[in-house]
Formats: structure tokens, sequence, C-alpha cells
């Protein structure tokens, strides 16, 4: 046969997006089967179940990556509750905000002086 001209980081994308397409056409099967020709609900996915349960068709490395993003967003959502919080009408000083300014203008002090 012919050499394999794909690298690995390729042939894992192509691997990723055929499990994605075969797991929306299972879904779009899915949806068609149980609500029957209505065309209203062909195109539309089932939203009923927990979709974090192990019953579903994911791959496990999808439902990790699931996992992961949701980490991100909660942990993301706390750092930014907390910026905002310090946040105020403009009578705040922005180095209390973000430690960088402080030392920026520290540095820049000791520039000065010298």
């Amino acid at each position: 046969m012919g050499k394999n001209r794909r690298s690995s980081e390729a042939v894992q994308r192509r691997q990723r997006v055929h499990r994605t397409r075969r797991a929306i056409a299972r879904a779009r099967k899915n949806v068609i089967t149980d609500s029957g020709n209505n065309p209203d609900t062909r195109g539309s996915l089932p939203l009923s179940g927990n979709p974090e349960s192990n019953n579903t068709d994911l791959h496990e490395a999808d439902r990790r990556a699931v996992e992961l993003y949701k980490y991100a967003i909660k942990a993301n959502q706390a750092d930014e509750e907390r910026i905002l919080s310090k946040v105020t009408d403009g009578g705040s000083d922005p180095a209390d905000i973000c430690p960088a300014i402080t030392q920026i203008r520290e540095l820049f002090n000791e520039a000065t002086e010298n």
C-alpha cells in the first residue's frame, strides 16, 4: 500500500471529526425515528435525559472534554466575579485590581529617581 502522509495530529483530528459526525447522525436518526416524520422536530436534538449520564453514546474523550469545559467555565466565572467585585464607579485605584500596575509604577519611580 502507500505511505501514510498524515501526521499523527492530523489523524487524530480526522478521527475526532468522524466521531462527531457519527454522533450527530445517530442523534438525528434517533430524533426522526422517535418523533416520526414531523418536519418541526426533525432537525432538533432531544433535550430530555441527564447529559452527564454514562448511558449516552459520547466517546470517553468527548465526555472528558465536556467536564474540562465545565470546570474552565466555573473557574473563569469565579475569577470574573472576584475582579468585578473590585470594580467601582471609578473611585478605586486600578493598582488594587492588577498587581502588575503596582510593579510598573515602582519600576518607573525607581528609574525617574536615578
